[in-house]
C-alpha cells in the first residue's frame, strides 16, 4: 500500500507521515475495512489509546482510496463552528470566510462535497464537543440527500466509539468500528522487528525491559526511541545495547530505571 509522503501527501490533503507505516494487527484490520468505507461512502470509527496507531491507520487507509481527503484535527472543546471553519479552509484554501454565517459555511461545504469525491478524517474527536460530531453527521446527511449517498468519514480518537455513540445521528451511520490497543508480547516483538533491523537483532529480554520502563506497548514511544537509536552512529543492523538505550533515554529526558546493568 502506498503511503502519504512529501508532495503527494499535501496534494491529497493528508498529513505527511514521518516514516512508512509498519504493519500492525490493527492496521491490517483497518485496511481490510477500507473497501467497505469507500464502496458505501460510509462512516468509520477508529478508537483506542494514544500511541496505538489510530491516526496513522486512518491516513494510510485514506491514501489507499481513489477520493481525496481533508484532515481536521479537532481542538479542545471544538464545536460545530470549528468543524465548519476548518473544513471550509481545507476545501476553499485562501478564501476568506470570517463574515460567513455558519449556515452559509455548511451549505458551501456540502456543495463542494457533492460536486467532488472528497472524504473527511476528523481526528481527536474525544476533545471536541458533541455539537462538533453532530455537525459532521449533518454534513454527511446533507450530502446523502443530494446525491443518494454520503462521503467517507473517519472519526478518530482515544474514546471515539463512546463519543460517537452519544450522537445517535452519527452512531447509526458508523457501522465500521476498528478498535486499537497497545502492543504486548509477540505482537510487540513482531512490530519492533519490522520497525528496525537493530531491534530484529536484539535479544528480546532487553527489548522487553525497555518496554517495561519506557515503551509501554505504545507505538509512538517506540518509534521515537528507535529514531534515537538509529541516530547514534552504530552500524546498521547491529544489536541494540544497554548503553545505547541508556543514552537514548537520557536524550529523551527519561530515567532508565529498570534496565539491566549490561
Amino acid at each position: 500500500m502506498s503511503t502519504p509522503t512529501g508532495m503527494a501527501a499535501s496534494m491529497r490533503g493528508l498529513p505527511v507521515l514521518e516514516r512508512t507505516p509498519v504493519e500492525t494487527p490493527h492496521l491490517i484490520k483497518a485496511e481490510a475495512q477500507s473497501r467497505l468505507i469507500a464502496r458505501g461512502r460510509s462512516c468509520a470509527t477508529f478508537s483506542g489509546p494514544s500511541g496505538s496507531g489510530k491516526t496513522t491507520a486512518a491516513i494510510t487507509v485514506a491514501d489507499s482510496m481513489a477520493c481525496r481527503f481533508i484532515y481536521c484535527d479537532l481542538i479542545i472543546h471544538a464545536g460545530a463552528g470549528a468543524v465548519l471553519r476548518h473544513a471550509f479552509s481545507e476545501l476553499y484554501p485562501g478564501r476568506p470566510h470570517g463574515r460567513l454565517r455558519l449556515d452559509d459555511l455548511k451549505r458551501e461545504i456540502i456543495d463542494r462535497l457533492v460536486e467532488d469525491d472528497i472524504g473527511i478524517i476528523a481526528d481527536e474527536v474525544h476533545r471536541a464537543q458533541l455539537q462538533a460530531l453532530l455537525m459532521l453527521a449533518m454534513l454527511w446527511s446533507g450530502v446523502a440527500r443530494r446525491r443518494g449517498h454520503g462521503f467517507p468519514l473517519m472519526t478518530v480518537g482515544v474514546s471515539a466509539r463512546d463519543v460517537v455513540d452519544r450522537v445517535p445521528e452519527l452512531a447509526t451511520r458508523s457501522q465500521i468500528k476498528v478498535a486499537f490497543d497497545l502492543l504486548h508480547g509477540q505482537q510487540l516483538r513482531d512490530v519492533l522487528h519490522r520497525l528496525s533491523p537493530r531491534c530484529a537483532n536484539t535479544d528480546w529480554s532487553l527489548l522487553r525491559a525497555v518496554d517495561a520502563t519506557y515503551g509501554r506497548g505504545n507505538l509512538s514511544h517506540w518509534t521515537l526511541l528507535i529514531d534515537m537509536l538509529e541516530g547514534v552512529g552504530a552500524p546498521q543492523g547491529s544489536a541494540v545495547t544497554v548503553a545505547d538505550v541508556r543514552a537514548a533515554l537520557d536524550a529523551l529526558g527519561h530515567d532508565p530505571v529498570g534496565l539491566p546493568d549490561a
